[in-house]
């Protein structure tokens, strides 16, 4: 049977349980020393929140979410992959969707996101795909106590 192609659209209330299912999958997968800090329950309700206050939208691969990026005010606050799904070009495909958006702003617009400092393949993506870490923190202001670095992307060239 043939693979329906990869679908990216807004994400809906609908999709909230698997968007939460989707974060913790691919947030244990690329983060497995840090404990899990929530109940899937807190997940659940965290991403309805997101759904509704945020802009957020999903790839579908075979009608079943596999990727999905949520932004706002200038940050990009979720980039998440499912495992399976890694290394096939959906998180490009995510990333390169919201720089057309800020870019396509009057006046555009660059936007900031947080990641792990040990976290490897999601420094790699994110300085591949052109963004500039410009923050090195201790994790202090984060729930994990991780440390932490802030890229931007930036619309226009310096």
């Amino acid at each position: 049977m043939p693979t329906i192609p990869p679908e990216l659209r807004r994400a809906t209330v609908a999709d909230v349980n698997a968007i939460a299912l989707l974060h913790r999958s691919a947030f244990v997968d690329a983060l497995p020393w840090i404990a899990e800090l929530h109940s899937a329950e807190e997940d659940q309700a965290f991403f309805g929140h997101v759904v509704r206050e945020q802009e957020v939208v999903v790839i579908e691969v075979d009608g079943n979410v596999a990727a999905f990026a949520a932004w706002s005010a200038g940050w990009l606050n979720h980039l998440y992959v499912l495992p399976a799904h890694q290394g096939v070009g959906l998180g490009r495909q995510l990333l390169e969707h919201v720089k057309e958006i800020h870019a396509g702003r009057a006046p555009p617009a660059d936007f900031t996101l947080w990641t792990f400092q040990r976290n490897q393949r999601a420094r790699r993506f994110y300085e591949v795909n052109g963004l500039v870490p410009v923050e090195f923190t201790g994790g202090e202001r984060n729930e994990e106590q991780e440390p932490d670095l802030r890229y931007v992307w930036r619309s226009l060239p310096s």
